[in-house]
């Protein structure tokens, strides 16, 4: 680790040593959380152990617990100014230090969260004009893509699923950079009018080697019973909260680590909270490389959870 990356470090400890009393006496209070990040130091300083940050979600902002070293806690809010939340100073000191971490080092876990109902059937029929569309094509998608080009050479040869793939734009973002040479990219989703613009897409790319299925993923129990083996799987905003609960996206997992080839990859993200967390995905079998982007996982910028699996 650099110089520079030691010197945040240390700077957030000494600000933690130095947090008033009454501070910390209220964060000793039990709090309901919905979101839990842990950042490791254990790699940098032994003896600190684990960063704990919890908070609830809120339309104002993001109260939240850190862990000291001295096992005591304090209670921040770093929501946006402008609606009343206290920027802490803390924060900034830790989310300089974050940024020089790896991905298997911070974890936003939200499988704690309140369970959301499934969003309405309509809502896919418009939910690129809500803005969505352009975090998922500047943010989301580029991420995916990046992950999967650094792990190109470790990845055996085979076919690549998307699921929840909706009208196809990550899988032809795939196809045209090229990055697998994949001889089939499966897309895989159960709403019609964006299948039948996937399979626009793959008509104007006039290519057969994208073939566009239908399948009630959060239901179907053979999601992979016409694809042979694939070497990588994506589930991009499809393992997260409104989509599927947890029941539901566990048994989409244990399918997804069942039909992988022997270190075949599964990437797992998205807008919404994830509703696993790194240790379902171990408990399935998967060796957990990535977890986050970490410096956006401190800032609540898409993608943080970012999921890299490895069967």
């Amino acid at each position: 680790m650099s110089q520079e990356a030691l010197d945040s470090l240390n700077k957030f400890i000494t600000d933690l040593k130095q947090t008033p009393q009454s501070l910390k006496e209220r964060g000793k209070q039990p709090t309901p959380f919905d979101y839990e990040i842990r950042i490791s130091t254990a790699n940098y300083i032994p003896d600190l152990g684990p960063l704990v940050m919890r908070g609830k979600f809120s339309p104002l902002g993001y109260p939240v617990i850190y862990g000291a070293p001295d096992q005591k806690l304090m209670v921040a809010c770093f929501g946006n100014p402008k609606f009343g939340c206290i920027q802490d100073p803390y924060y900034f000191s830790l989310k300089s230090f974050v940024k020089f971490l790896k991905g298997s080092e911070v974890e936003a876990d939200t499988s704690n969260s309140v369970e959301m109902d499934p969003a309405p059937p309509w809502f896919w029929n418009n939910w690129k004009n809500g803005g969505y569309e352009q975090v998922y094509r500047d943010k989301i998608y580029p991420a995916v893509l990046k992950t999967i080009n650094q792990r190109d050479r470790e990845i055996p040869p085979g076919p690549t699923v998307d699921l929840f793939g909706g009208d196809g734009e990550f899988v032809e973002m795939l196809y045209k950079a090229t990055l697998l040479g994949s001889e089939r990219y499966y897309i895989l989703d159960n709403h019609q009018p964006s299948l039948d613009k996937a399979r626009q897409r793959a008509n104007v790319s006039n290519t057969d080697t994208i073939v566009v299925c239908s399948k009630n993923l959060a239901e179907d129990a053979t999601i992979f019973e016409d694809i042979t083996q694939p070497s990588v799987v994506t589930a991009i905003g499809g393992l997260c909260a409104s989509i599927v609960d947890r029941a539901q996206a566990r048994k989409i997992a244990s399918q997804v680590y069942n039909a992988l080839q022997d270190r075949g990859l599964f990437v797992v993200t998205g807008f919404t909270p994830v509703v696993l967390n790194a240790a379902d995905f171990s408990e399935i079998g998967f060796k957990v490389e990535q977890m986050s982007v970490p410096e956006n996982a401190i800032s609540f910028k898409r993608p943080d959870q970012l999921y890299v699996l490895r069967k």
